[in-house]
């Protein structure tokens, strides 16, 4: 009976301390879970698909390895038109009350940081594939003859440029001629991303300038109402 009543299997300060310490394990594993999935998703890569030709665009967004078709947009089937609502007119006494004063220096506050925000987004740009293709034409032969030279010192200039950037993974820059064609025309395939995290790191940068500028902006128009109204 000792031996039994030592065992603490039947003491509920034994079964709380258990069962605290379960949940705990529990929460831990949990937090850890969800740390690894924003860590997985923020890895993850968008990018934009582009193909250009003279047939059309089209235009793909990619999220991972789900592709999502932008551009041609399917026709959707037309569908019966609905009534027009009749909207009334509020007074013009209630337009002026609802409406609330702007501070345009918030915008021009906001500009600087939207576009180095922006500049270190496109600094982390990656070109997956950048395949370019030129062909010169024309009615005139000599002219064409004379399109597709400049094209390739064009080409020259820009190529060792590509070949050094380390954004660019696999580029193609050709440059044809056709004397039959009457018009000369281009050819793209490009398949451009970045990762979520770039993205997220300039949302949070820029979202902490936006609520420090608003607050700034509060401040300064219910210090100015106040010496209005005195």
């Amino acid at each position: 009976m000792g031996a039994a009543g030592s065992s603490g299997a039947g003491c509920p300060v034994y079964s709380k301390l258990l069962c605290g310490r379960v949940t705990a394990i529990r929460a831990v594993y949990t937090i850890g879970i969800i740390f690894l999935l924003l860590f997985a998703f923020n890895l993850m890569r968008v990018g934009v698909i582009f193909k250009y030709s003279p047939d059309g665009v089209l235009l793909r967004l990619r999220l991972g390895f789900v592709k999502l078709k932008l551009y041609p947009r399917r026709v959707k089937k037309s569908r019966a038109a609905k009534p027009e609502k009749i909207k009334k007119e509020k007074p013009e006494a209630e337009k002026k009350k609802g409406k609330k004063s702007f501070d345009p220096s918030f915008l021009k506050n906001m500009i600087a940081p939207a576009m180095d925000a922006a500049k270190r987004l496109a600094s982390w740009l990656t070109a997956n594939k950048l395949d370019i293709r030129i062909v010169a034409g024309g009615e005139d032969a000599a002219k064409t003859a004379v399109k597709y030279g400049n094209l390739c010192t064009a080409a020259g200039i820009i190529s060792p440029y590509l070949e050094n950037n380390r954004r660019v993974r696999a580029y193609y820059l050709r440059v044809d001629f056709d004397f039959t064609a009457n018009k000369s025309s281009v050819y793209a395939d490009v398949d451009i991303y970045f990762k979520i995290w770039h993205f997220t790191y300039i949302l949070f940068s820029l979202g902490g300038k936006l609520i420090k500028e608003l607050i700034k902006t509060r401040r300064r128009a219910k210090f100015e109402n106040k010496f209005s109204k005195v």
